[in-house]
């Protein structure tokens, strides 16, 4: 079934074009990466579907989709005294469906210990956001993501500043949670080969699309042999 029917995508800041033309469908359940090039138009293809950008031409039509998750890129100028631990960030994920007097109940409480106890920071719910690590600072942002339980989750070059173990053991947390609870996932990346390994799509824009589709049809697309040339597809395909 599909989740996200995305039909004939423009964006344009000005005179320049951001994304030309971009048409595709995301199937529910999918477990997608967007990666490309610096200026390829792919934060502003997210921003599209988050409907923070107006479109030039061409729509975005989500169909069974209720809840959003977003994670945007990690701000590395985080304030290291945010008065917030890591249990009332996480809280604030639960907050966008309540009415006002927005409380949490037992049920978001249980909740929450649940996410932490699949994400492995249990024992961080007492400190200090700005004092963990930039993987567990990670795990707490994606904990605040899903613990509303969504149907679509987005997430804005989330490992960009983690080191290769922590930017492993993130994309394999997305993976078991993809498999697990069937949340469409669409991860924003640069980093093409590794992803392969947890991802089963991958979308390459480049102001249009290059390519969309399974890792094992990238790794034998002429299409993107023409693009990358044949070793640098290689050297691509061979990470994956």
């Amino acid at each position: 079934m599909t989740a996200i029917n995305i039909k004939n995508l423009t964006i344009k800041y000005g005179q320049t074009v951001a994304l030309d033309n971009i048409t595709c469908t995301v199937a529910q359940g999918d477990y997608t990466a967007i990666a490309g090039p610096n200026g390829s138009g792919k934060t502003s293809f997210v921003r599209a579907l988050l409907a923070l950008e107006s479109p030039a031409g061409g729509s975005v039509i989500f169909e069974g989709i209720k809840k959003i998750g977003y994670l945007p890129q990690r701000n590395p100028g985080r304030q290291k005294h945010f008065p917030a631990n890591v249990r009332e960030i996480i809280s604030t994920g639960l907050m966008g469906g309540k009415k006002f007097p927005r409380r949490l109940d037992k049920n978001d409480q249980h909740n929450i210990k649940e996410i932490c106890r699949a994400l492995s920071i249990s024992d961080l719910l007492d400190r200090e956001i700005g004092f963990l690590s930039g993987g567990q600072e990670q795990k707490a942002l994606l904990a605040r993501a899903l613990v509303s339980k969504p149907d679509l989750l987005i997430l804005d070059e989330p490992t960009s500043a983690l080191d290769p173990e922590a930017r492993d053991n993130f994309y394999s947390l997305l993976e078991n949670f993809n498999k697990k609870e069937k949340t469409t996932i669409l991860l924003v990346t640069h980093d093409a080969g590794t992803i392969g390994h947890y991802a089963r799509k991958l979308l390459y824009l480049d102001k249009k699309m290059i390519f969309y589709g399974g890792f094992d049809e990238f790794c034998t697309s002429k299409p993107m042999t023409d693009y990358f040339g044949h070793y640098a597809q290689h050297y691509i395909c061979k990470r994956h």
